[in-house]
């Protein structure tokens, strides 16, 4: 009776060995498999390997959802304003209507915070905060956000960052006379004035887009983030207004090596009125209200 669970122990044994070949992922090797010295793939286990103390941190963290964030589907419509935390979380919302976290600040974050990366890169001649060894690259100022393996072969390397899209996309939405809607995605920039009052601004090259703009001096977006990790999505409605003081249309110089004309865009300006010719509009939009989507824990439901 115990050949059988004999032969089960063998083949579970061999099985384990011959998946230990890999030395880069395997974690949980045998002694004597060719997996047991694990290869590093990281520079943490790179450091680790040379018996050096070195923690990573991810550089952005603040772009996975927040936990705090409740279950909250509701149309809930935020008045301007909002706050976030010290850690650029969603501060509670007290209001008795509202269990929302999600504000206007804490969506315009999403805007102006950059996904970012840290790399090696060959030091130039005049570079100060250099490394050539493994043990003086994790001593480096951001070494601490590097993933990559240190290239070790006795060169003088540094630490360059890279800066990539922001955390969340933006989707503008006009509606033509005749009820026709109008959408384009865009990846705007955020500020808020000193009156307090977050603007989005960018350029548009739809036409249609404009005129609907001008014509009716508001927009509507759709600020929208999805979280595979998590599975989980949220964002919300951002009901805005045309500033147009600081809208105008960029019109091409007509002689060579001139520069584009600004020209201003007044409110219900009509199609004729607008520039035929330009390239593109520079736009400045107030956000006037947040109407929260809330954040959907199980977006399968």
């Amino acid at each position: 009776m115990k050949k059988p669970i004999l032969l089960t122990a063998a083949i579970a044994a061999a099985t384990l060995l011959a998946s230990c070949g890999d030395g880069s992922t395997c974690s949980s090797c045998p002694a004597g498999s060719e997996g047991a010295n694990i290869t590093p793939i990281t520079f943490a286990q790179q450091c680790e390997a040379e018996g050096i103390d070195f923690t990573y941190e991810d550089p952005n963290a603040a772009y996975y959802i927040p936990e705090a964030l409740p279950s909250n589907t509701d149309d809930i419509d935020l008045e301007l304003g909002g706050s976030t935390d010290a850690a650029g979380n969603p501060a509670d919302n007290e209001s008795e209507t509202s269990s929302s976290y999600y504000t206007i600040d804490y969506a315009m974050s999403r805007l102006t915070t950059y996904w970012t990366t840290y790399t090696w890169a060959e030091a130039a001649a005049d570079d100060t905060a250099t490394a050539s060894t493994i043990a003086e690259a994790a001593a480096l100022e951001n070494a601490k956000y590097v993933t990559d393996l240190f290239p070790n072969d006795g060169k003088e390397y540094v630490i360059e960052s890279q800066r990539g899209w922001p955390y969340a996309a933006v989707s503008y939405s006009t509606v033509d006379e005749d009820g026709t809607p109008r959408v384009s995605t865009a990846i705007p920039g955020a500020r808020k004035g000193e009156d307090g009052i977050w603007r989005m601004t960018g350029y548009i090259t739809m036409k249609d887009m404009v005129y609907n703009m001008v014509r009716t001096g508001e927009a509507m977006a759709l600020l929208y983030e999805w979280h595979p990790e998590a599975s989980a999505c949220y964002g919300g409605r951002l009901a805005l207004e045309v500033d147009f003081d600081a809208t105008y249309a960029s019109v091409p110089a007509t002689e060579e090596g001139g520069s584009p004309t600004q020209v201003k865009l007044t409110k219900g300006m009509t199609k004729e009125e607008l520039p035929a010719n330009a390239s593109y509009v520079v736009f400045s939009l107030k956000v006037t209200h947040l109407y929260s989507m809330g954040y959907a824990n199980d977006w399968t439901k």
